[in-house]
């Protein structure tokens, strides 16, 4: 009889363990999918003002966004 009850706790302690394993791991999928839909909201946010930066850019505006030389004035 002592058997049946060191086997029916292994179950009890597995189970506990796999409930928690479980559980953190869709507490902490929740979290990085409420992060990114963050993030994503921010991307379209940012996407849409340099959409509009390029669109009223001129042609030297253009060219200096593509080699990027903001960070040398000069070009």
């Amino acid at each position: 009889m002592r058997i049946y009850a060191y086997i029916a706790l292994a179950v009890i302690v597995i189970g506990a363990l796999g409930w928690g394993y479980a559980s953190a791991y869709k507490s902490g999928k929740d979290s990085i999918t409420a992060k990114l839909q963050e993030e994503k909201i921010v991307v379209l946010k940012d996407g849409k003002k340099i959409d509009e930066k390029v669109i009223a850019a001129d042609d030297p505006a253009l060219v200096c966004m593509l080699i990027d030389c903001a960070s040398d004035p000069a070009l």
